[in-house]
């Protein structure tokens, strides 16, 4: 019965106040009563042609309202519980709720909505069959509107965690191959394996000592030792393998075996047994090389997941390894690791596959790259190659095995042109390039070079950037063009009716131009007579300036235009000389001392913090030297380092300087010392009391 009772007290409140904003809304928007008075039993077409009816005729009307009649009228029955059996939403409805999003949910929360509903409280049984009243609805005559929630599109999220996926699959996979460069290096190793190869084959390595180590005894040997370790190595485990991205629906159990190799000592052990997968075979037999006193290099092809949002290198079937190959990754028809030779005869890195590809390879290194449908099928592509060398250095040769510029190579590695500078990739290997290059590695850039894509210009968004050439379009504010030069080519874009001509000029044409203010920081001033060769808007830092940029710009209604010029268009600033122990002071009673070249003819710079007063002590004429200033709240704060004064005073400036220092270094000891003194008293003390309360009170 109490539950009865409170339930009947919330309906009856809940009608009054229903009601009473009911009075107030037709107050406000009067309206026929046959047009705001509807009944609960009407059907779902009528209620349907009167929100119709009150939705906006115009667009504007749609961006500037609030809310869909029917979503408003759902939202009230859901905020006060009142949705009743009979008032269940039909599919359409309760998916348009759905979808509204973030901003339904916001404006649910909203209690100044100007259109309600007057409907029944959900009553109990009992009650309902006591009491059967007719409920109104009636709503008044405003304008709805939709509130769009611009969420961030789903797809540039997927990008940017994919790109972050790719950069991390592709510095696990470097380490992965230093790693084991750094195991291949070990002394153990290689002597075992010369040792087992000079006993088994004792003829090559007898004939390789004795030759006068040409090209062709070069080759000789390689070949020798080539076919000795693919007879000797057994293929039993499976290498690295690209499996792509998988859903979690899939799962993430392999259906095979990989190979696992705890660490360094593991390594050698499975080398020298002489079974693994091909990979751990490409590195051994780097190992056996290099036992000979070779420059070799371990070749990695990384084969990262990939940045893009395609679904060439998703997870598929086609990827695992195929039980009907003849061999352990028969299936994967082009190698991961390889090993370079150099060849000293001829100044140049030969490849060498003693696994899959088999063979000696010295001028067509393509045969490395996976090519067709079948390396597509297997995710097998190439697109950063990196040679580890012997004393731990790496570095990319991608350009010598794949084409940079094809649609393979684009799949897996991130296309940079030259001159961008934050090419991911580069980062990642200028932690391990070499910082001096010899003759060797200079040659070998140069080889790499002459293989680098040439980007052709076809558009003005080419020019941009470019590493030689440039357009007036793209010059910024402190560029300008050196005066009598001409272009080098005109170049019309754009289309027939509306054809835009483009002057081409190198860029080693482009001059740096900057203020005379900038040039006074450095120590050089405007030659007389020299004009602009660049007016520019000038730019304002502190408050100062920018107030007085602000009083000529009412005065004559046009912005404040600065001249910039360059380099050759200045002389190396020279300061006045001393004259009769003065120092020539600015107005601000100091002096700028920016450079070296800006201290006074017969002026000695101190750089010591506190001299000035002892100057002013010895009564010698001086001025603090301002070296460059520090913005702070839109203010220029200058910056002084000592003080300049006369050569003939400096040593008694620095002589009274020293004995000052020695005097406060005094003071401060002292005071240390008897601070010290103090803090030991108060301990002694602090122990002498406690000694006494124990003997007294124990």
């Amino acid at each position: 019965m109490s539950s009865a009772r409170s339930t009947r007290s919330r309906s009856t409140a809940m009608k009054r106040e229903l009601e009473k904003s009911h009075n107030e809304n037709s107050r406000k928007a009067p309206r026929n009563d046959n047009e705001s008075r509807q009944t609960r039993g009407r059907s779902k077409k009528q209620n349907q042609e009167s929100t119709k009816g009150d939705q906006p005729t115009s667009n504007e009307e749609i961006e500037t309202g609030t809310k869909p009649d029917k979503e408003e009228i759902k939202e009230n029955e859901n905020a006060f519980g009142l949705l009743s059996a009979n008032d269940t939403p039909s599919p359409g409805e309760q998916s348009d709720k759905n979808s509204s999003g973030t901003s339904d949910q916001e404006d649910e929360s909203d209690e100044d909505a100007d259109i309600w509903e007057q409907v029944d409280l959900k009553p109990n049984h009992d009650e309902k069959k006591n009491e059967e009243k007719d409920v109104h609805v009636s709503t008044s005559s405003v304008t709805p509107s939709l509130n769009i929630n611009k969420k961030r599109s789903s797809g540039v999220v997927e990008k940017a965690i994919r790109f972050s996926i790719h950069v991390m699959h592709t510095c696990c996979l470097f380490y992965h191959g230093l790693r084991r460069n750094q195991w291949c290096c070990q002394q153990e190793l290689m002597e075992s394996l010369l040792d087992k190869a000079s006993d088994e084959r004792p003829s090559i390595i007898e004939d390789w000592i004795k030759s006068e180590k040409t090209h062709d005894d070069l080759l000789m040997l390689v070949n020798g030792l080539r076919t000795w370790w693919q007879k000797k190595f057994n293929i039993t485990k499976h290498g690295l393998r690209k499996l792509g991205y998988r859903d979690f629906k899939q799962g993430f159990e392999l259906d095979f075996e990989p190979e696992f190799i705890e660490n360094e000592k593991d390594f050698m052990e499975k080398i020298l047994s002489f079974t693994g997968s091909r990979d751990l075979s490409a590195q051994g037999f780097t190992a056996l090389c290099r036992s000979l006193q070779l420059s070799v290099r371990l070749i990695f092809s990384l084969q990262p997941l990939t940045y893009s949002t395609a679904s060439y290198d998703n997870w598929s079937q086609h990827v695992l390894p195929d039980e009907t190959a003849s061999s352990v990754d028969g299936d994967l028809r082009y190698p991961i690791f390889w090993t370079e030779i150099y060849d000293n005869d001829q100044d140049r890195w030969i490849s060498v596959d003693a696994v899959v590809l088999s063979g000696v390879y010295t001028n067509d290194m393509s045969w490395f790259e996976p090519k067709g449908a079948y390396a597509e099928s297997k995710h097998l592509r190439m697109g950063i190659v990196v040679a580890y060398e012997d004393d731990f250095y790496a570095k990319d040769v991608t350009l010598r095995y794949a084409d940079v510029a094809s649609n393979r190579c684009k799949k897996i590695r991130q296309y940079s042109s030259p001159e961008k500078k934050d090419d991911v990739y580069a980062k990642i290997l200028s932690q391990f390039s070499k910082k001096i290059k010899d003759k060797k590695d200079l040659m070998e850039d140069r080889e790499l070079e002459q293989k680098a894509p040439v980007r052709e210009l076809k558009s003005i968004a080419d020019y941009k950037n470019h590493p030689d050439f440039i357009l007036k379009r793209h010059l910024k504010r402190e560029e300008a063009i050196r005066d009598n030069v001409n272009p080098v080519d005109k170049i019309v874009f754009g289309s027939k009716k509306n054809p835009i001509q483009e002057e081409v000029y190198r860029r080693e044409d482009v001059l740096i131009c900057k203020t005379p203010e900038n040039y006074h920081k450095e120590g050089r001033v405007i030659k007389p007579g020299e004009q602009p060769r660049k007016m520019v808007k000038a730019r304002a830092v502190t408050i100062t300036r920018k107030r007085e940029h602000e009083s000529k710009f009412t005065e004559s209604r046009e912005p404040v235009m600065q001249g910039l010029y360059s380099s050759d268009q200045t002389d190396l600033y020279i300061p006045p000389p001393i004259q009769d122990g003065k120092i020539p002071k600015n107005g601000y009673g100091n002096i700028d001392c920016f450079v070296e070249s800006m201290i006074p003819q017969g002026a000695v710079h101190l750089p010591f913090r506190g001299i000035a007063k002892i100057a002013k002590k010895v009564n010698v004429d001086y001025a603090e030297a301002v070296t460059g200033f520090e913005f702070r709240k839109h203010r220029a704060i200058p910056v002084t380092t000592g003080i300049i004064v006369p050569e003939e005073f400096a040593s008694k400036v620095l002589e009274e300087f020293r004995e000052y220092q020695k005097e406060m270094l005094e003071k401060q000891l002292a005071k240390e010392r008897k601070t010290a003194i103090g803090l030991w008293k108060h301990m002694i003390n602090g122990l002498r009391i406690r000694k006494r309360i124990t003997e007294d009170y124990g």
